[in-house]
């Protein structure tokens, strides 16, 4: 699934390579649930296309680190299948749990002020975004030669969601140099599909349906 994801990103950033102008970006990403403590670091790249010089598309994709759960809200048990056919006790082991977020949002900005093209200006606009939670538990050391995790168990899920939001920001371009940006972004994800009970189990602790963002960076433009 990764490589098609990467694969999507690479054709939809550069499928537009042959229009006059175009912006490559690149930038540091915050991500946060609303009602979720801990924030989620990474880093965005994308592409912008302007129409004019007030308004232009834009496509982003953002990967962010796993946060893992604190362990003082608890860890529900991991069963363990014994080895041995005749060995019916019951062994379980706790474990650590993960969760993360890529995301891949496109839509439109509106600039006010100088423009997409020089000096400062003011942007804001909406967009639809694409979501894929990793969720995974791995499970504290135990005797692999007498146990194992049984193979209904599976400790690794994702969410697929879909979402609408809204974005504004602010930009400084430098003549010969490129765009300094920083945008921000809220949106709500109106559509959440666990692919099995461990994506579920640990949505409850990490996951919210409203999530911000924000994203500090440089844009390069091509001609």
């Amino acid at each position: 699934m990764c490589k098609n994801l990467y694969l999507v990103i690479f054709v939809c950033l550069f499928s537009f390579s042959s229009e006059a102008q175009y912006g490559l970006s690149g930038g540091v990403s915050l991500l946060k649930g609303f009602g979720v403590p801990k924030p989620y670091v990474g880093f965005s790249l994308g592409g912008e296309f302007p129409r004019d010089n007030e308004s232009s598309f834009f496509i982003k994709a953002s990967f962010y680190g796993k946060n893992r759960l604190d362990p003082s809200l608890g860890s529900p048990p991991i069963y363990l299948e014994a080895l041995d056919p005749n060995d019916f006790s019951i062994a379980s082991v706790s474990g650590n749990r993960f969760f993360n977020y890529t995301t891949i949002n496109g839509g439109m900005r509106y600039y006010i002020l100088d423009g997409y093209d020089t000096g400062f200006a003011l942007y804001g606009g909406s967009n639809v975004m694409g979501v894929i939670n990793q969720a995974k538990i791995k499970a504290d050391g135990f005797d692999q030669s007498k146990y194992r995790i049984p193979a209904t168990n599976s400790l690794n899920g994702t969410i697929l969601n879909l979402g609408i939001g809204f974005s504004g920001g602010a930009k400084y371009t430098i003549p010969a140099v490129g765009t300094l940006f920083f945008d921000a972004e809220v949106d709500y994800l109106v559509f959440s599909l666990p692919s099995n009970q461990t994506a579920s189990d640990l949505a409850s602790f990490f996951y919210s349906p409203v999530v911000f963002s924000l994203t500090l960076g440089f844009r390069k433009d091509l001609y």
